[in-house]
C-alpha cells in the first residue's frame, strides 16, 4: 500500500507532486455539453398575402419558463413588391433581426431550403414540390426537431414564369430531438486529462510514478447509465 508523507517528503518532490494533482484535477474537469429542454411547440400560419408577416412571430420556451428560442418569418419581395418567398426563421432568444436562422445555418442563398417557401415552387402545390408537403429540420447542434407541414400554399402569376404567394398555411411543431430525450448526462474528457501521469509519495519521501499513454484522441465522453 502506497501512502503519502509530506513531512518526509523534500521542498521540490512536494511541489512537484502538488502542481501534478492540481493540473490533473483542470484535466480531468468535465466539459457538460447540454441543450435547453424545451416545452413542444405546436403552431400555424395562415397567410393572405396582404397580411404584415414580418410581425408574426411565436417564443418556443424552454422547461423552465425562459424564453429559449423565437420562431419567425421573413418575408422576400420580387421587383414590384411581389411577395415571392417566404422563410421561417428560428433564433435564441435575444438575437438581434439579422442573427443567423437557426433553421439555416450554412447560410446558402441558392437552392431552396426546408425552411423556404417559394412561390415558384409551389405552382402545382405542396405535394407535387420539391420538397413535398411535409418538411422536417434537425438543427445541427440544439437538440430539436423542427416538422412542417404545407397544408395550403396558393400562388399566382405576375410575369412569365415568375409567380407570387397569395396564401400559405403551415403547421409547425418543434419538439425535442429523440436523440436529446434518451440522452443520459454525458462527461467529456480531454486529451490533457487522459494523458497526465499519475504520481504517488512513498512513505519515505520517494516518488513512484505510474504512467498511462493512451492513443492521442482529442476527447473521450463516458455515458452514465
Amino acid at each position: 500500500m502506497l501512502y503519502c508523507s509530506f513531512l518526509t517528503m523534500p521542498i521540490d518532490r512536494l511541489c512537484r507532486s502538488t502542481f501534478t494533482v492540481f493540473f490533473m484535477t483542470l484535466g480531468l474537469m468535465p466539459s457538460v455539453a447540454a441543450y435547453p429542454r424545451i416545452v413542444p411547440l405546436r403552431t400555424s400560419i395562415t397567410f393572405p398575402a396582404q397580411s404584415p408577416v414580418n410581425r408574426w412571430s411565436v417564443p418556443v420556451k424552454a422547461t423552465d419558463g425562459r424564453t429559449a428560442y423565437v420562431l419567425s418569418l421573413a418575408p422576400d419581395f420580387s421587383v414590384g413588391d411581389h411577395l415571392a418567398v417566404l422563410t421561417l426563421v428560428l433564433r435564441h432568444s435575444g438575437d438581434k433581426a439579422d442573427a443567423a436562422n437557426l433553421l439555416d445555418p450554412t447560410g446558402i442563398w441558392h437552392g431552396i431550403q426546408p425552411c423556404d417557401f417559394v412561390a415558384n415552387g409551389l405552382i402545382g402545390g405542396a405535394q407535387k414540390s420539391v420538397l413535398g408537403e411535409k418538411r422536417t429540420i434537425t438543427p445541427k447542434g440544439l437538440g430539436l426537431v423542427v416538422r412542417i407541414t404545407v397544408s395550403k400554399a396558393i400562388v399566382s402569376p405576375i410575369s412569365a414564369g415568375n409567380y407570387q404567394l397569395e396564401a400559405l398555411d403551415l403547421q409547425i411543431e418543434v419538439d425535442n430531438s429523440k436523440e436529446l430525450s434518451l440522452q443520459r448526462p454525458m462527461m467529456w474528457y480531454t486529451a490533457f486529462a487522459l494523458n497526465t501521469s499519475v504520481v504517488w509519495c512513498g512513505c519515505s519521501g520517494t516518488i513512484v510514478r505510474f504512467e498511462k499513454t493512451p492513443p492521442q484522441f482529442p476527447s473521450v465522453r463516458f455515458q452514465r447509465n
